[in-house]
């Protein structure tokens, strides 16, 4: 499989294919530069504003950050923060974790989650690499043979202070 270019392999284990191709395509899309794409961040035209609280749990310890990246389009997600609309690095109390992004144009978004228990910016993984820090997104989405997509994973807000919920997995 292809990931920007790349030549991504995983196992054909079905139990494994899922977390592999996470961890595989989180890799390479730390390394793919940002462009121009403008977020839908700011003012509508009638000047409506609103904000997403998202609260995460399932997180095994408070050990770390949550790393919490918005995303208005396809592009990027569930991993690439560089072209991510929003981001925030949170800490997590008692295995939750909880955010906020404002200034938000209404619209379709997704949200992708990274445990980075080493404070190291980037997802871990095994030498096979299975991840060895939680990951997660909205929807409570699960990839097969490759992370989710965004359309399985967007969401739409229309209203201030909605709220989303994501759980961890390992």
């Amino acid at each position: 499989m292809k990931c920007h270019g790349r030549e991504t392999v995983f196992l054909s284990l079905a139990s494994l294919a899922s977390s592999l191709a996470v961890a595989a395509c989180l890799q390479c899309h730390q390394s793919v530069a940002a462009t121009n794409e403008v977020p839908k961040v700011g003012n509508t035209a009638d000047g409506k504003k609103v904000s997403l609280v998202v609260r995460i749990n399932g997180f095994r310890n408070d050990t770390g950050v949550a790393r919490v990246s918005l995303f208005s389009s396809p592009r990027g997600f569930p991993s690439d923060a560089a072209v991510a609309a929003m981001t925030n690095s949170v800490a997590i109390s008692g295995g939750v974790a909880v955010t906020e992004f404002r200034g938000l144009v209404p619209a379709e978004y997704a949200v992708g989650v990274l445990h980075d228990e080493n404070l190291n910016g980037r997802m871990d993984t095994n030498l096979v690499g299975v991840p060895r820090e939680g990951y997660g997104v909205s929807r409570d989405v699960r990839g097969k043979g490759g992370p989710p997509a965004f359309e399985s994973a967007k969401f739409k807000i229309e209203s201030t202070n909605e709220i989303v919920k994501i759980t961890v997995a390992y």
